[in-house]
């Protein structure tokens, strides 16, 4: 074995010469232990970014251009700064009151311009009155508003006004100017406000003022039968007014001739309202006051004969049918369709005053077939046979 033991060194030579390694002897194993958590070592890089070398008399990088960012890019960059909105200055508005009372003018007004083309007296009277008091309840409301639609609605208050004097082009001014201001008038009205009082003058002579009235009551029965619009609504402003002269100036005054003047006031202001048999009783007051005779105590419409309100209705179905043959033929003239309307609006004058006073039911059914037979006299043709037919009704109960 021992001769043996140099051979085996010989034979492992070659071995580990191959192995580059030194032969040693076998380390001794410890004896296994609990082992220690292993501390946790950076993970080597295994792939670095290689930066080229710029090549000899290239530009360094900082030398480059640099490029030159969007106009979207640098807009999505930058946060725009809030703009101000320019601060309007304020309009005042219409007042309430002002609104209100506007639209029950435009109401009041409507109704009088829808008289005007129905050529209706009665129903013109009644008009103008709660026209004018429509204006003094405006007038009172528009008192310390100074917006613009207030500075409107003041100038169509002064154009209402002209009308009512008999300048008559300015209340179609006025209606159309209180549209725009306050809007349509409505079908029902509210409460009116409060009317604005009257300046009035004290009467000094009521003598005088006795004559002066009187005149003006003998002229308006003179416009009521010539059914002229102009002269109706002047002349009523003019009788209210003298009314409203004598109600607040004779108040407190006992004596007899200002106890008779405001009768005979009384009495004005119940004809205006419809009661025509009061213009008598007007003018007898009036004619006591300023000891003159009144030529209208003799020309009311009640003074006269009671008419037959059937004849009255025969003459004015007999003036339709004459109208609507007329119409009714393309070859007749322009005048004599014109003239044939004006001998209607006669006719029609006619049957108001025989109306005048009379409660009966035939003069009910005529006072409606006279509202129709206006219509037509006005342009709507449409209403001509349901007037002929109001008016064969009338007849037969008269």
């Amino acid at each position: 074995m021992r001769m043996l033991r140099p051979l085996v060194v010989l034979a492992m030579l070659p071995l580990l010469a191959a192995c580059g390694a030194p032969a040693s002897e076998p380390t001794p194993q410890a004896e296994p232990t609990e082992a220690a958590p292993p501390t946790p070592q950076p993970a080597p890089a295994l792939f670095r970014p290689i930066t080229p070398e710029p090549a000899e008399g290239s530009p360094s990088p900082a030398a480059l251009p640099q490029a030159t960012p969007s106009p979207g890019a640098l807009a999505a960059q930058r946060t725009p700064a809030p703009t101000l909105a320019p601060v309007a200055t304020p309009v005042p508005a219409l007042s309430q009151r002002a609104q209100h009372e506007g639209t029950e003018l435009s109401k009041h007004l409507d109704e009088l311009m829808l008289a005007l083309r129905r050529r209706n007296s009665s129903d013109l009277v009644r008009a103008q009155q709660g026209l004018r008091e429509a204006l003094d309840r405006t007038e009172a409301g528009l008192k310390g508003d100074n917006s613009p639609k207030a500075k409107v609605l003041a100038g169509a208050v002064a154009d209402v006004r002209g009308g009512l004097s008999g300048d008559l082009p300015k209340l179609e001014s006025a209606q159309k100017t209180l549209r725009e201001a306050v809007g349509p008038a409505p079908t029902a009205s509210g409460t009116p406000g409060p009317a604005a009082t009257p300046s009035v003058e004290p009467i000094v002579d009521l003598e005088r003022f006795a004559q002066k009235l009187s005149k003006d009551l003998a002229a308006f029965q003179e416009a009521l039968a010539q059914r002229d619009p102009g002269r109706i609504l002047s002349l009523q402003s003019q009788l209210l007014d003298a009314v409203a002269q004598a109600d607040l100036s004779l108040e407190g005054d006992s004596s007899p001739q200002a106890e008779k003047l405001r009768a005979a006031s009384g009495a004005v202001r119940a004809a205006l309202n419809g009661d025509q048999p009061k213009f008598r009783d007007a003018a007898r007051l009036l004619s006591e006051v300023s000891g003159q005779e009144v030529a209208g105590a003799q020309a009311t419409p009640a003074a006269k004969p009671k008419a037959d309100l059937g004849v009255v209705a025969q003459n004015l179905d007999n003036q339709l049918a004459g109208l609507r043959d007329l119409a009714a033929n393309p070859g007749n003239s322009p005048d004599e369709l014109a003239r044939r309307r004006k001998d209607l609006d006669k006719e029609i004058a006619q049957a108001e005053q025989a109306l005048a006073g009379e409660t009966s039911p035939g003069a009910q059914l005529l006072r409606q077939a006279v509202g129709a037979v206006q219509e037509v006299a006005a342009g709507d043709a449409t209403k001509l046979e349901r007037a002929r037919t109001l008016l064969r009704q009338a007849r037969e109960a008269s």
